[in-house]
């Protein structure tokens, strides 16, 4: 599946969470904070690409309630979670009517801490540039990022982003002088 606007990404939700209703007949719904490109659309409502939704799943999911998630493109293979420490409580909720489910696009400063410290690849720095519109204090992801940093366990620092040449990109970007 592929997913080119946020239309996309809330229809195939839907879908799943009746889906979920039909299969389930669970009492706490399934959590799920988006990340990656699909919360990249969800943010800033602009058409792009992604082939599928990047999320963390929260709560006891049978194997049968796994293979929906599958079948509808969720995926539950996140890597740096631990190192954004509170992102689920910095989310905003989908306010949507979802029976089985709870849903949530991950904050733009955790978003783009969790890009910076995995794959980082060009079309990442891309949704990171974007995503910078919509942080209100770049000096906090900074320190965020940082912070995030000290955790990822890594033994090669330089395989990381320097967050100030991402803000020197975007600078460029904007047309400002950094």
């Amino acid at each position: 599946m592929v997913f080119s606007s946020p239309e996309d990404v809330i229809r195939r939700l839907i879908t799943l969470d009746e889906e979920l209703l039909v299969l389930s007949d669970r009492e706490l719904p399934i959590t799920i904070v988006i990340f990656g490109g699909s919360a990249v659309l969800l943010i800033t409502q602009e058409a792009r690409v992604t082939k599928d939704i990047d999320a963390y799943l929260y709560g006891d999911i049978t194997r049968a309630e796994m293979e929906l998630f599958n079948k509808y493109d969720i995926n539950n293979n996140l890597q740096g979670g631990d190192s954004l420490d509170g992102f689920i409580d910095r989310a905003d909720e989908i306010q949507l009517e979802f029976k089985r489910l709870r849903v949530y696009t991950a904050d733009p400063m955790d978003i783009i801490i969790h890009k910076l410290l995995n794959r980082g690849d060009d079309r990442d720095i891309e949704d990171v540039i974007v995503l910078l519109d919509y942080v209100g204090d770049l000096e906090h992801l900074k320190n965020m990022y940082n912070e995030a940093l000290k955790y990822t366990g890594a033994g090669n620092p330089t395989r990381y982003w320097d967050i100030d040449s991402i803000y020197d990109k975007y600078y460029v970007r904007k047309g400002y002088s950094s």
